[in-house]
């Protein structure tokens, strides 16, 4: 027969309270820890991507007022000549 993997998990409160448990097979167990897993690449990728967004974005308006600076100092060029 096969053996059986169970895990069991305790909440045991502080102070006065019922103690609670629960049994968690090892199928069950690996199946929690994979999706939590991928929550957790999912909530990295997201994080990268926003800090990545902000940088592009802050990186655009220098560039802009870069762009900006240089079209003002085309125009007064060219009316020098």
């Amino acid at each position: 027969m096969a053996e059986r993997h169970r895990w069991t998990i305790m909440w045991v409160p502080h102070g006065a309270g019922t103690t609670r448990s629960i049994g968690v097979s090892y199928r069950g167990l690996k199946l929690i820890g994979g999706t939590a897993a991928v929550l957790l690449v999912v909530a990295l990728v997201f994080a990268y991507t926003a800090i990545r967004k902000g940088v592009d974005i802050s990186r655009l308006e220098r560039l802009e007022r870069a762009n900006q600076l240089l079209a003002e100092q085309v125009i007064q060029t060219r009316t020098r000549l």
